[in-house]
């Protein structure tokens, strides 16, 4: 394991942290964890990536919830990060479609 960041060594105090790690350690997934703010969501899976030197993939209700835990995660991980941006949902026939979205989703699936 890595020198810890401060923020790493204050996740070590806590129990359900560590109890979560070792279940991942041990092969134990997925884990959850409960009634968390949305900048302590960030903060835990960074912890855990940094600590268990793995890769992780964040799964939200919505494209809004996605967006405000990409940006905490780049604050914590840097370029590290990726964003799958939802497809956009179009209720009526578009001539000039723009593929940028769709192009951002495949970088993305591809760095997957």
């Amino acid at each position: 394991m890595k020198d810890p960041s401060i923020f790493i060594q204050i996740l070590h105090g806590i129990p359900t942290y560590l109890q979560g790690m070792q279940d991942l350690e041990t092969g134990q997934s997925p884990i959850v964890y409960h009634e968390m703010g949305d900048a302590s969501k960030a903060h835990v899976v960074y912890g855990l990536v940094e600590d268990l030197e793995r890769h992780a993939l964040v799964v939200t209700h919505s494209d809004d919830q996605a967006k405000k835990i990409y940006g905490d995660l780049s604050y914590f991980l840097g370029q590290k990060v990726g964003y799958l941006p939802a497809e956009p949902t179009l209720f009526y026939f578009v001539e000039a479609y723009s593929p940028e979205i769709s192009i951002e989703r495949l970088r993305i699936l591809r760095a997957l």
